[in-house]
């Protein structure tokens, strides 16, 4: 484990690549089922004036007013490429390449924002959730946890005085007088 996996940088972005692991388990989009459509089947089953119409009218009545699914179940590989970078940005993190680890933050924003475009459905029925959102934060947090533990650390200075006159580049002040300059007798 080197040095630069105790950087803050680091810890942001092992926080980020955990964020990422969890968003896996939240819910990612939400369907709606409006009630329109449950009126309309009904109406063209007959209200369950015959067999195959009290079948459809009980299946409605079950069915729920939304229904979610999480990042395990939605997102048709995006999970397992998602659970990858993860992982990568961690590893990255203890070996020390903070520069991979930010690339891995890059590629978990990037699979977040593809499925935050891209829903599984009409948008009027589909919703992203809190998952896809906590999904970028973690993508985001890694980029710039991995970017800030690859930054060179700021040259530290050894004197509380310049080297040279930053007006005067060059300029060397004369030498301290090595007696008294006042007159004498005074």
């Amino acid at each position: 484990m080197s040095s630069r996996a105790r950087h803050p940088g680091s810890l942001l972005a092992a926080a980020g690549a955990g964020l990422g692991l969890l968003a896996l388990w939240m819910p990612w989009y939400r369907v709606t089922i409006p009630d329109s459509l449950k009126s309309s089947v009904d109406a063209l089953t007959g209200n369950g004036n015959n067999p195959f119409g009290a079948l459809v009218h009980g299946l409605l009545r079950a069915l729920p007013h939304s229904i979610t699914g999480n990042g395990w179940q939605v997102m048709q590989g995006g999970d397992i490429a998602l659970a990858i970078a993860c992982g990568g940005v961690l590893a990255a993190i203890y070996a020390g390449e903070a520069g991979a680890a930010a690339a891995g933050g890059v590629a978990i924003a990037t699979i977040a924002v593809v499925h935050l475009l891209n829903l599984p459905g009409p948008s009027e029925y589909v919703h992203a959730q809190y998952g896809a959102w906590a999904a970028l934060l973690a993508g985001a947090a890694a980029a710039a946890g991995g970017w800030w533990a690859n930054a060179p650390a700021p040259a530290r200075r050894t004197s509380a005085l310049p080297a040279q006159d930053p007006v005067w580049p060059g300029y060397e002040p004369p030498p301290a007088p090595l007696h008294s300059v006042a007159p004498p007798g005074r």
